[in-house]
């Protein structure tokens, strides 16, 4: 009797062990799916962190100015403003000959151009008719066209003035002019930062206006600029002293804000960071740690958020020494378990 009791008793002790094991083996399985489920929760969650940080890179790369969306008549391209005057070709920077709008039509044998400024006489307007050739993929355009002042020594130009509108970090590209009736005579036509000139293009005659896909194109970085800052567009008509009636002008400006320049960079630091420590922030909290992603702050400044387990605080979290010196968010988010199904559940 003692024998089966003690057998029934170890019997039964050993079934209790045995449960005991299988729940301790089910809370160490519970915490391994928590870990896993957080690092997925976390890889999900980078993810769209790179979808983000991508976005915020076209943001970026899509502020531009097309010389061909020009508004004449108001002074504007896109949100910048734009003054045309003649300068002498030695001082871009300093106004010889104000100039007035005509709205009206200057058409001729060699020209057909409206919207103009400083007509009659040299002008700059746009032209009347499309462009053979697509810039930029979007279809043909009416470029800007121009006459420089005719003094026999190219010493006087006709200048479009960009003020800039905002700080950032400034490039032109789809630089070009071309006499767009043929003939015999050459333009010079320049481009200035501030009073620095940074592109010269000599002697322009028939030349093929650049496009994106033609080969022609060159991007000229103008580097940091100031908002207030000028880009001067110039030409004259190279001391040749013929008539350039016409003359097609094209550019595009690109500008990069330089806060936006400097949030993009940061996210992708603070990404890099979580993809290099989220498997040692993970291992060193496997109970307090259920979230580990890149976001912004209510500043909209860029920031890692640690998600905090409820059961747990931030003043236990372990955080790896590169962590300490960024912006830190904490935020309580339940780590995700999964119970497991008793034996005799389907």
């Amino acid at each position: 009797m003692k024998v089966t009791s003690t057998t029934r008793t170890t019997t039964t002790i050993e079934k209790k062990v045995g449960e005991d094991e299988a729940k301790d083996d089910s809370k160490e399985d519970a915490k391994e799916d928590a870990k896993e489920d957080a690092k997925e929760d976390s890889k999900e969650d980078a993810a769209n962190d790179e979808k983000s940080t991508a976005s915020d890179e076209e943001k970026v790369a899509a502020t531009t100015y097309n010389s061909w969306d020009a508004d004449m008549e108001n002074k504007k391209l896109g949100d910048a403003d734009i003054l045309i005057y003649e300068a002498s070709a030695s001082s871009v920077s300093l106004v010889a000959k104000e100039c007035l709008f005509t709205a009206g039509s200057h058409t001729r044998a060699r020209a057909n151009v409206n919207k103009m400024w400083c007509y009659p006489g040299a002008y700059w307007g746009v032209s009347e008719q499309e462009s053979a050739d697509d810039p930029i993929g979007k279809g043909p355009v009416r470029d800007l066209a121009l006459l420089p002042p005719a003094d026999a020594e190219g010493a006087q130009s006709i200048v479009l003035r960009f003020t800039i509108p905002r700080a950032g970090n400034y490039s032109l590209d789809l630089l070009g002019a071309k006499r767009y009736r043929g003939g015999t005579g050459f333009i010079n036509a320049a481009v200035y930062a501030k009073d620095a000139e940074k592109v010269t293009l000599v002697h322009v005659s028939d030349a093929t206006l650049p496009t994106a896909e033609n080969g022609e194109n060159k991007v000229y970085q103008l580097g940091i600029l100031e908002a207030g800052d000028f880009l001067y567009f110039t030409a004259n008509n190279a001391g040749d002293g013929i008539d350039d009636d016409d003359t097609r002008i094209r550019f595009r400006i690109t500008a990069v804000a330089q806060a936006m320049e400097a949030r993009v960079k940061k996210l992708s630091e603070l990404k890099s960071l979580r993809e290099r420590l989220a498997d040692q922030l993970f291992a060193e909290n496997p109970d307090s740690v259920s979230s580990f992603t890149v976001t912004v702050d209510k500043n909209d400044a860029p920031a890692i958020l640690i998600g905090i387990d409820p059961s747990s605080d931030r003043g236990s979290v372990i955080l790896p020494a590169e962590l300490r010196d960024v912006n830190v968010i904490f935020e309580t988010v339940p780590r995700t378990v999964e119970v497991p199904l008793k034996d005799d559940e389907p």
